[in-house]
């Protein structure tokens, strides 16, 4: 098995975007009260939950990824597809013998992680806040030159997560 789609594993983004829209309706039919001083406050509000909420059921409700293990004439390389109705893209491309590390994400691990190199970490799950995630640490790229490492947090499940540990550097 080479490519790895996870499911979503619970309902978070759902009511998540459910709460955030049944609050702009709410405010927005707040504004309608013509005895209310300021109406166009509460407008503004409902416009902005309703962003957030459309901005959630974008990433994590229209959007899959699918985490693929691919050869190239570099050696073999993670690839991580996003998928939508209108097909997939490839977002990231990572060579697999810059594999450094693979551990369970934690919200402290990655604050551990970020604290002393100031270090972006690319979320490629499709839940919110996952159980069954890990955050795999790659050195530098020829994709993406830098000094500092790269993060990615992907969701799979114990088959994957063996196949990575395969390309684990010593």
């Amino acid at each position: 098995m080479n490519q790895y789609i996870p499911t979503p594993q619970n309902q978070r983004a759902k009511r998540i975007a459910t709460a955030l829209f049944a609050a702009a309706m709410l405010l927005f039919a707040l504004s309608g009260i013509r005895a209310l001083p300021y109406r166009s406050v509460p407008q503004l509000l409902s416009f902005a939950l309703l962003t957030a909420a459309i901005a959630v059921c974008v990433r994590y409700l229209y959007r899959g990824y699918c985490y693929r293990i691919d050869a190239s004439e570099d050696g073999p390389e993670l690839v991580v597809l996003e998928i939508s109705k209108r097909g997939s893209t490839a977002v990231c491309r990572l060579s697999m013998a810059a594999l450094l590390a693979l551990e369970p994400w934690s919200r402290k691990l990655a604050e551990k992680k970020r604290t002393p190199k100031n270090l972006k970490i690319y979320n490629y799950c499709v839940d919110v806040n996952p159980t069954d995630a890990y955050l795999l640490t790659f050195a530098d790229s020829t994709y993406s030159p830098s000094e500092t490492p790269i993060c990615i947090i992907i969701q799979c499940n114990d088959e994957f997560r063996a196949l990575l540990e395969g390309f684990l550097v010593n």
